[in-house]
């Protein structure tokens, strides 16, 4: 009986297994057509003329206080070097991923401590796999260098300071406290949109752990002061692009409360539509409730006290502050890349909040049956396909070749750069335009700030895009070609 038991949970091991290899192996096996943006090109031209900390010093006092991304990216750029880092910009794409599936399987294995191993590793493909379906734009995510090592950095280190907070409360040891504090060090310097989810939602458990009359360890308390503090240097910092945009300094806050509310509405109920009903949010969802039984207990505990709605009711709106937070920056039409992160949360959240709500009704037998298992991950299985979804999509840009023509066609445009130096180049624009790795082209304007950055890197004088059959050497006649 035990043997086939364990026969049977290796089955499952391998079947997971299989399912998670089809979702990160073709992600990985696209970094290798990964190519610089030119934020990218910009952050090297800056690291080769500046020192490295008069660099930090530049950006904290005129762009951003996010002090540990820039240091990180002013430190592991592949460009920073010498123009043949280029070969390396997708084996950091690669990386990121990597250590990105580690945090989150990390986080998922502390939600659930003593469920088995291949439990785990289902919830944790059940994750990543409506994530990577969900997510506003994989390419800020995961591909794009700078936008990486703001964003997905910042999810690291948030799900890296769950998984701490989680052991130091059942098993407190000094070198783990340290690493946590190092990490609430380093949290509030990658980006704005992480730091406030996180703290809202540590300050939102503490204080329904003190309601509910289980006074939090004295540790929670120097955390979330460091949390604090060093919010506040990043917020604070006299260049942050935030401040900028709300223009506090000039006394230009006059958005008008009430149009900042019904913008806020409409594109939460727009995303909160998008992610839950019209995608398999709500299957993933259903599929998990077999792991109620080992979530984390002392999590458990604290939402079966009387206070189990409003827990969920704040912890699953807290999102509503990090969307506010985006329309004051952007008046409502904020790059894709804030709600990758806010997605991530909006996932958890609520997808606990199901499992909760489920866990307490009569139909819960009836859900975890095999025929309405098996019929959910075959719908699971047919709407992947049928539907043009972000996992779907790297497929057909691997199996069409789009994916390598558009590696082959931006690398002649780099050698043809190359060999022109200090000329004016003209060059056609992509014919390939693969949506995962793509994060845009170059502007007929030489004098856009991405054409400058691409020639300041590539040692040409300037650089425009125009219809044209080949790329050619401008001259001050614009009549000599010099096409290759």
């Amino acid at each position: 009986m035990n043997l086939n038991n364990s026969i049977s949970k290796n089955k499952g091991t391998f079947l997971i297994c299989i399912v998670l290899f089809v979702l990160i192996a073709p992600l990985l096996f696209l970094c290798k057509y990964n190519l610089p943006w030119y934020d990218d090109y910009y952050v090297a031209t800056l690291f080769r003329s500046v020192d490295y900390f008069d660099l930090q010093s530049y950006w904290y006092m005129n762009w951003s206080g996010r002090y540990t991304s820039s240091g990180i990216i002013a430190l592991l750029n592949p460009l920073n070097y010498s123009y043949s880092g280029i070969a390396f910009y997708g084996c950091f794409s690669a990386f990121i991923i990597l250590l990105f599936a580690f945090s989150l399987y990390r986080f998922v294995s502390e939600l659930l401590p003593s469920a088995p191993r291949e439990y785990k590793l289902g919830f944790f493909t059940g994750l990543f796999y409506i994530f990577f379906y969900i997510m506003p734009s994989p390419t800020e995510f995961f591909f794009w260098f700078v936008g990486a090592w703001t964003y997905t950095i910042g999810l690291i280190i948030a799900l890296e300071l769950g998984v701490g907070l989680i052991r130091l409360n059942y098993d407190f040891k000094r070198n783990r406290f340290i690493y946590v504090i190092i990490l609430s060090i380093l949290l509030p310097g990658t980006n704005e949109v992480v730091t406030l989810i996180f703290l809202s939602s540590y300050a939102i458990i503490m204080i329904l752990s003190l309601i509910s009359k289980k006074k939090p360890h004295k540790y929670n308390y120097l955390i979330m002061f460091s949390l604090a503090i060093f919010t506040l240097i990043s917020f604070l910092a006299p260049g942050n692009s935030v401040r900028a945009e709300w223009g506090i300094e000039q006394g230009l806050v006059n958005r008008n409360l009430f149009d900042v509310i019904v913008i806020t509405i409409k594109e939460l109920t727009k995303l909160v539509m998008k992610w839950t009903f019209l995608s398999p949010f709500l299957i993933v969802s259903l599929l998990s409730l077999k792991l109620m039984p080992y979530l984390n207990k002392d999590l458990k505990a604290l939402v079966d006290t009387n206070l189990k709605l409003a827990f969920w009711l704040i912890a699953s709106n807290i999102a509503i502050f990090a969307f506010v937070f985006p329309v004051f920056w952007s008046s409502g039409d904020a790059p894709d890349r804030i709600y990758n992160p806010i997605a991530l949360y909006f996932l958890i959240s609520t997808g606990l909040s199901i499992l909760f709500y489920f866990d307490n009704i009569k139909t819960n037998k009836l859900i975890l049956s095999f025929p309405v298992t098996l019929l959910l991950c075959v719908f699971l299985f047919f709407q992947t396909l049928s539907s043009r979804n972000r996992i779907s999509r790297v497929w057909i840009e691997l199996r069409s070749g789009e994916a390598k023509a558009y590696f082959a066609e931006l690398n002649k445009n780099f050698e043809f750069c190359r060999s022109n130096p200090n000329q004016k180049i003209v060059l056609k624009p992509l014919s390939n335009r693969p949506y995962t790795i793509l994060m845009d082209d170059l502007r007929p304007d030489s004098t856009d700030w991405a054409n400058l950055h691409f020639s300041q890197f590539h040692g040409i004088a300037s650089v425009r895009t125009v219809q044209t059959n080949a790329a050619y050497v401008e001259t001050n006649s614009d009549t000599t070609l010099n096409s290759r």
